[in-house]
């Protein structure tokens, strides 16, 4: 199974290019932390800071630009910036664990020649936790028996 799409691939590609401040949650990091599962979408957590936004004005997409008044509005806006098309989720928030930490306890995976920050796993437990799906759960007890890799 691939790990990433793609679109997901030539995304993380010019984040990491354009030295955005990122981090995979959701599904994709529980894939990349054992529990390899199908996925409707890819969720990065984007530090807020205005100067690590603003980068985003930079991103070289075939299929997505953003405008500085787009990245203006998401400053002032709590609400995630969401491409369902693409199945993409840009969020600068957590549910639970604060984002500081999500950041500096971060690992990275290297995944088809790409080193891909990750949130930790005992950090998207917490997080899954937190939201509890019928889905979320069901990683946490995944995640819960997977071996460290």
């Amino acid at each position: 199974m691939q790990s990433f799409k793609d679109h997901e691939q030539e995304l993380l590609k010019e984040l990491l290019m354009l030295r955005v401040n990122f981090v995979v949650i959701g599904g994709a990091a529980v894939g990349l932390h054992g529990h390899r599962r199908d996925r409707k979408d890819l969720d990065i957590l984007v530090s807020p800071e205005d100067e690590n936004l603003d980068r985003l004005v930079d991103l070289d997409l075939t299929w997505r630009t953003f405008r500085q008044r787009d990245i203006d509005d998401w400053k002032v806006s709590s609400e995630a910036i969401q491409m369902p098309i693409r199945g993409v989720d840009l969020l600068k928030s957590t549910c639970s664990v604060p984002i500081e930490k999500v950041f500096s306890e971060r690992v990275i995976f290297e995944v088809e020649g790409l080193s891909i920050p990750t949130i930790s796993k005992a950090h998207l437990i917490t997080e899954k936790r937190c939201t509890a799906t019928e889905t979320d759960l069901t990683d946490v007890k995944a995640l819960e028996g997977c071996k460290k890799i």
